[in-house]
């Protein structure tokens, strides 16, 4: 019997998938990040319909925000498939999301 100190992270039937599931580790990933990126959106707009909000406060989710879609740029195509899939269930926020990660990688699909 050998025993290792590094975890076993290929649960799955094969490595990088989700055990149970057949969807690979980046693509819940990449959702995870969309989310919060959709919700860090969500955020912003309400603050700027306060009367109180500060430029230190939308500069700090503007930063947020952009790091969230950073790492959406990154996923590339396996970023699409997801960003769909959220369009099933549209939102002001994801629609606006959306269509930035769509300009900015000029797809006219």
């Amino acid at each position: 019997m050998t025993t290792s100190n590094q975890p076993n992270l290929a649960t799955g039937a094969e490595a990088g998938t989700v055990a149970g599931t057949a969807l690979p580790i980046r693509s819940l990933w990449l959702e995870q990040q969309l989310e919060e990126a959709v919700a860090l959106f969500e955020s912003r707009a309400l603050l700027l319909r306060t009367s109180s909000h500060r430029l230190t406060e939308l500069r700090s989710l503007d930063e947020r925000l952009d790091a969230h879609l950073d790492s959406l740029r990154i996923g590339g195509a396996q970023l699409w498939p997801a960003l769909l899939q959220a369009l099933n269930e549209p939102t002001p926020a994801l629609v606006c999301l959306a269509t930035i990660l769509a300009t900015e990688a000029r797809d006219t699909t």
